[in-house]
């Protein structure tokens, strides 16, 4: 992985604070956003007390002045699902067809594999972050260019910069695969381990915009460690996945003709060894934070102290951080979800060197519970999220409703920032996988090339523990997910006495998908028959 290609646009609001901590540039600097306001600072100079501490008055009105409450009738998120992926021993690269090894009574293979995924989609089609946050949404803008707070007029342009965001996935590991067969009978065992990384990416040309745009200042102050960059933008984990237990029974066992059948059981054996190598883990971060809007302020009133920065700056990297745990941030299996299917299979020979196999399955994921992200429901059209609202409230000098107004816009920041981490009883559904695919044999080489589609239902979720009618579930919903692949595999023979070993190599490559990244798959593979 190229470390200058990945990016988080809100690290590189960690990398402006070293240009913050420079007071003196930031006074002489029109464009920075701080409560030099003329009308911002004169409703907190005429409530502030010694001490440089700010009344619930002055915090609301400079909360109004800002435009909060119509901003925060707004939301950020635009949907909060995981991102879909395909479990790895699902993949076509690893699909054994029993009938080609009835004349063995067992083997053992061992694949080292890589996988990636160039671009995860966030929904059925859009791999861009702009279909999951509202950087791009035009409403959104217009509301917040309207506030008081002198925002440069570019704002738009420069987060447009940040909408094509895109996550990408590798797995690299390896695979391990036994097969016994007693005489109609056949059993395999697949056990896969792996390193499994994500992280926000933009491209060169990407970047090169932003670096163009001038929207964050250069300089040897702003200049950070590569490291620290990971650790923002990167969720990686090494450890085993889930395990695959297959057993088949042949039903038809002709000449030219084998057909067997049989169950499948995904075991939820998978588990980290570790998390966060060489970026974070933020499995973890499902709290949402404190914030006191008075407080906020009151840091600032004076300047862009030190304190009023690392506030601001920590807070924003909980929020970076929300959105790792909700994008980023994977799982090594399938959630602790078990799943059964019953599968079939088909050998048709026509000839001594050429052979079709198909294979076909339909599994059923059981429910368990996750935690999943949510948003509570806001009505943009409620007085209150207008100004006029809290206007009247501050003229009514009602201490008791200015605190409550207060306390209301801080907890509708921390919902619009932090989606909801809530205990939710998942349910997958069916899922179904249907390959073809046509081999030739020589002597000494195996030549196999395949076509393989895989669909899954759209998935259920049950709120645990609260009323789920204040959440907006449809957009907690993970797209349904359909993919189509192309596989192929090339296998040398090596004739023993004792035993026959092959060494192969063998691919996928997905050519058409919805609610699901097109990834594709490079392995060698090492088999010892018996």
């Amino acid at each position: 992985m190229k470390l200058s290609r990945i990016f988080s646009f809100i690290f590189l609001f960690a990398a402006f604070s070293t240009y913050a901590f420079d007071e003196e540039s930031l006074e002489n600097d029109p464009d920075f956003i701080w409560l030099q306001d003329d009308s911002l600072t004169e409703a907190i100079s005429n409530s502030v007390m010694p001490a440089k501490s700010i009344s619930p008055d002055a915090a609301l009105a400079a909360l109004i002045a800002a435009n909060a409450p119509v901003i925060l009738g707004c939301n950020l998120y635009l949907r909060t699902n995981p991102l879909n992926t395909r479990l790895i021993t699902t993949l076509p690269t690893f699909l054994i067809f029993h009938s080609n090894f009835k004349d063995y009574c067992k083997f053992y293979r061992l694949y080292l594999f890589y996988n990636q995924t160039a671009m995860m989609l966030f929904t059925k089609k859009c791999p861009y972050i702009k279909s999951y946050l509202a950087i791009d949404n035009q409403n959104l803008l217009d509301v917040i260019m309207s506030s008081d707070l002198g925002i440069p007029s570019n704002l738009p342009d420069i987060l447009s910069l940040f909408k094509n965001i895109k996550i990408e996935e590798r797995k690299l590991g390896l695979m391990f695969q036994y097969l016994k067969n007693w005489n109609k009978t056949s059993f395999e065992i697949d056990i896969p381990f792996l390193y499994q990384e994500r992280n926000f990416i933009l491209t060169e040309s990407e970047i090169a915009d932003i670096k163009a745009s001038n929207a964050f200042p250069s300089g040897e102050s702003n200049k950070v460690e590569e490291s620290a960059i990971r650790k923002q933008v990167v969720a990686d984990l090494i450890g085993f996945s889930d395990i695959k237990l297959k057993l088949g029974q042949q039903f038809v066992n002709d000449p030219y003709t084998i057909i067997i059948g049989g169950l499948e059981l995904y075991v939820p054996t998978a588990f980290a060894l570790k998390k966060g190598l060489v970026g974070s883990n933020f499995s973890n971060d499902t709290e949402q934070p404190t914030l006191n809007v008075t407080e906020l302020i009151d840091l600032f009133v004076n300047g862009p102290t030190q304190e009023a920065i690392d506030f601001a700056l920590d807070f924003l990297k909980k929020a970076s951080n929300r959105l790792a745990a909700m994008t980023i941030q994977s799982e090594l299996g399938d959630n602790k979800h078990f799943s059964l299917d019953v599968w079939a299979e088909g050998r048709f020979e026509f000839s001594d060197i050429f052979h079709i196999n198909t294979y076909g399955n339909i599994k059923y994921t059981f429910p368990k519970k996750e935690i999943r992200y949510f948003l509570i429901k806001k009505d943009p059209c409620s007085s209150c999220f207008t100004n006029e609202k809290y206007q009247a409230d501050l003229d009514s000098d009602n201490q008791a409703l200015i605190q409550c107004d207060l306390n209301f816009l801080e907890q509708q920041a921390i919902n619009t920032l932090f989606p909801s981490a809530l205990s939710t009883n998942v349910k997958p559904g069916f899922s179904a996988e249907f390959a073809l695919t046509f081999h030739v044999t020589t002597q000494l080489w195996h030549i196999a090339l395949g076509y393989d589609i895989w669909a899954k239902q759209h998935e259920k979720l049950t709120i645990l523990d609260c009323n789920p009618g204040q959440f907006n579930l449809p957009i907690a919903r993970a797209p349904q997910p359909y993919q189509s692949k192309i596989f192929g595999r090339l296998y040398k023979e090596i004739s023993k006495k004792k035993f026959d070993f092959f060494v192969g190599l063998q691919g996928d490559y997905t050519i058409d998908s919805s609610g699901i990244g097109q990834d594709f798959t490079a392995a060698i593979s090492f088999e010892f028959n018996f």
